[in-house]
């Protein structure tokens, strides 16, 4: 969902995304058709995520890339590769000003959306990256494995910042809460963890 609550883009095995209008509320999805297709992929695709100003979509994909999309004209502004393996995650940065993708090529990177270059190095993880986070300040990332570890990375050093353990299983999603800054996050046994870092 953007973060002005107009759009709801969804992702599918057919290898397309979906942009529809909730701005008249949620019923109104009910027998609409979707504003837009994004059509471009040629595999499914994995993952979405709005920026922050609502205007851009980043979508990731088994085709081991990543596209940029303008929301309101559906039109593709860049094509972003270099992952080996199905791209399963991606969050934008909370300035907007960068991208991170996590693959099952066990790797995380992170992208200057100005210029549309992959930032060095990229940071490796321990197993498959199915999960990503920024913290509010953007100043760190966190990936979550399928290993059932987090790694807390540096985005502008590359540095790995702490490595916490917990989870058994992969890691299936995490978020930061938007004022302290704690992480959360969960598993595929159905585990929920709250992280003070």
């Amino acid at each position: 969902i953007s973060s002005n609550c107009k759009y709801l883009a969804s992702a599918s095995l057919d290898k397309t995304v979906r942009i529809w209008d909730v701005s008249s509320g949620w019923l109104a999805l009910l027998g609409n058709k979707s504003l837009r297709i994004l059509k471009g992929h040629l595999d499914h695709v994995t993952s979405l995520a709005f920026s922050p100003d609502s205007r851009l979509l980043i979508s990731g994909s088994k085709d081991q890339t990543l596209r940029l999309w303008e929301v309101d004209s559906g039109q593709e502004i860049h094509l972003f590769s270099g992952h080996h393996h199905n791209v399963k995650c991606v969050a934008f940065s909370p300035d907007g000003e960068f991208l991170a993708s996590g693959s099952w090529d066990e790797s995380v990177r992170i992208w200057h959306i100005a210029s549309q270059k992959h930032m060095k190095p990229s940071f490796i993880h321990s197993s498959y990256v199915n999960a990503l986070a920024f913290t509010p300040d953007g100043q760190f990332l966190a990936a979550g494995g399928r290993d059932g570890l987090i790694f807390i990375w540096d985005v502008l050093s590359g540095k790995e910042i702490k490595k916490l353990h917990g989870h058994t299983n992969r890691i299936n999603s995490l978020a930061f809460h938007p004022q302290s800054g704690e992480l959360i996050s969960a598993d595929q046994d159905g585990v929920v963890r709250l992280w003070r870092l």
